[in-house]
């Protein structure tokens, strides 16, 4: 076990019991899954995402395929864990369950359209007055969608923001994916069906949020992903999570580079409260997983799923 917990650890100090496998090795929701699926390949039993989402310290994940392998046949020699044996193609192309397809809305009724509109308005309105929106490059989204927009993440401004700045003939095959928690609010909660975004909780239902999102994209949607994961703390662009890369390449999608900038310095995550500030959001050409995963793979990353996220990270950043 701590022989498998070492090749997925970020943190490189020596494993404990006592260690917690987010906070102190570093493995997050999507580490998690692979770590699920070397510990079924290493002690042939079949661990659930139940399990994986209520252990929280080694000690835990220990008892806990322990018992699974009471319960099941153990090999006698372990297999050396493979990281690339996550089958996410079978994982994203299966279908979400019942729950999740109603709250998604592939076709929206005629009130739920004239709302779309109407929103949209009054934040393009709000924008050009209070922000000075200057927006660029929308002819680089694919028309036929089924594409990720991959956004920097400056303020609690930038779903908005992008939301105003997508031509209205593609406006109602545009989603968002956010965090569960934002949304919970009863404002926002009325609010966000205008504007289309996926809750998730990728912190225990990682795998259900991407098939949630792999739904909506073979379905020839649109979604606009943050791929830092959280607002940046000083306005520079973050590491995007590999996630994206996962999507792009197991779906095979165009990725879709796209730079905010002003919106940070208009609502940074340190004040209560927005204020006018010029900002601009621009739209670069669409790039294939192949030739963002050659791009990344030039820095050193071999994981080919870190390259595509670095790639288009780089495609994000070249923009300003």
């Amino acid at each position: 076990m701590i022989e498998i917990l070492k090749k997925y650890a970020k943190s490189g100090k020596h494993i404990s019991p006592g260690d917690h496998i987010e906070l102190d090795l570093g493995i997050d929701s999507l580490g998690r899954v692979e770590l699920m699926a070397a510990l079924e390949q290493a002690f042939n039993v079949r661990v659930s995402n139940e399990l994986m989402s209520k252990v929280f310290t080694v000690k835990e994940l220990i008892l806990g395929i322990e018992a699974l392998a009471r319960g099941g046949t153990l090999q006698k020699e372990s297999v050396p864990p493979d990281k690339n044996r996550v089958l996410w193609n079978e994982i994203l192309n299966e279908k979400p369950s019942e729950d999740i397809t109603k709250k998604v809305h592939l076709v929206p009724g005629r009130i739920m359209l004239l709302g779309m509109r109407l929103f949209a308005g009054i934040l393009r309105l709000a924008f050009g007055v209070f922000w000075r929106l200057k927006v660029s490059g929308t002819e680089n989204i694919p028309v036929e969608g089924k594409c990720i927009l991959c956004v920097n993440h400056g303020s609690f401004l930038d779903a908005f923001i992008v939301e105003a700045s997508v031509p209205a003939s593609l406006r109602k095959s545009l989603y968002f994916v956010g965090f569960k928690a934002y949304f919970e609010q009863p404002l926002i909660r009325n609010i966000i069906k205008y504007i289309r975004v996926i809750p998730i909780d990728s912190g225990t239902h990682f795998v259900q949020a991407m098939q949630a999102t792999s739904y909506v994209l073979r379905n020839h949607k649109i979604v606009c992903i943050f791929p830092e994961g959280q607002r940046t703390i000083d306005g520079e662009v973050k590491e995007f999570k590999k996630g994206v890369g996962i999507l792009a390449k197991e779906l095979n999608i165009p990725l879709v580079p796209v730079l905010i900038t002003g919106s940070y310095e208009s609502w940074p995550r340190t004040k209560p409260l927005p204020r006018p500030h010029p900002i601009k959001i621009t739209f670069g050409r669409p790039f294939n997983f192949t030739e963002l995963k050659e791009a990344g793979a030039i820095s050193g990353v071999k994981d080919e799923y870190e390259a595509i996220a670095l790639g288009i990270r780089e495609e994000v950043v070249k923009l300003e």
